[in-house]
């Protein structure tokens, strides 16, 4: 039992990483219509995620990968009960990277106009895909749970400050730390469920009924104890090596 709520939370926080670092192509593709108002402005706000979006990718099929894997029932039942939704994400996705990657290689009005177009449509449809709604029944058996809640708005309260002061990073810390908070409010929030049944609760999907063997899940943690940090530490790397503003003359090269 304890093997299946490590990796419920583990589960959680691969998902968590995936919200923080592609919430930067979130984050472009969701301003881009508004603060994008000359061609250099929208080639900057591309530029400043061009080396970094599709490494941000890596903790979607790392998440996706502990799903079949750790919860091969979860997965089964997603696959087979959320097909569309799942396809149109996927969908959505794909389009995301061509619109970042396709924009500059030809150098014609039209076909540079529609690429961001097809960029907010999909960040739009992502951004409203993974909108989650938790329940409460865990946080009102235990109050002491809501300070998950309290750490969500203090670090909201923490972007608004700390932009403001343009101390950048603080800032970026803050929103990484309101987006863990918030995911695991919703993980909190329906554990043990992972696929709640709303005809029957007793069918639903928990970390304990659609969970692998315990065999299974011992060998997935020693790897994933190897190999998580070595992903971080790697994308850490990457961050401080792009890290800094785009100028002018970076532009023109």
């Amino acid at each position: 039992m304890v093997l299946e709520i490590i990796w419920f939370f583990l589960w959680g926080l691969l998902w968590a990483l995936f919200f923080v670092t592609d919430g930067f192509d979130f984050g472009v593709g969701t301003l881009y219509p508004f603060l994008g108002k000359s061609d250099e402005d929208r080639r900057v706000m591309i530029n400043s995620i061009g080396p970094l979006w599709d490494g941000n990718e890596v903790w979607l099929i790392t998440a996706g990968g502990v799903t079949f894997a750790a919860f091969p029932a979860l997965y089964a039942m997603m696959f087979s009960s959320l097909y569309t939704p799942l396809m149109i994400i996927l969908f959505a996705l794909i389009l995301k990277g061509v619109s970042f990657e396709f924009r500059g290689h030809i150098d014609n009005p039209l076909w540079k106009k529609i690429w961001p177009v097809l960029l907010v449509v999909a960040v739009i449809f992502l951004v409203v895909s993974w909108f989650d709604t938790s329940l409460y029944l865990n946080y009102l058996k235990n109050p002491a749970l809501f300070l998950v809640i309290f750490i969500a708005v203090a670090a909201l309260l923490g972007i608004k400050i700390f932009r403001v002061k343009k101390y950048y990073f603080k800032a970026w810390f803050s929103s990484a730390l309101a987006i863990l908070a918030c995911t695991f409010f919703g993980l909190i929030g329906i554990f043990p469920n992972m696929f709640p049944s709303r005809m029957d609760p007793a069918s639903s999907l928990t970390a304990f009924n659609a969970s692998s063997s315990p065999l299974t899940l011992k060998i997935m943690l020693t790897v994933v104890i190897i190999f998580i940090p070595i992903a971080i530490g790697y994308q850490a790397w990457a961050y401080n090596l792009f890290k800094g503003k785009i100028t002018s003359e970076e532009m023109k090269y």
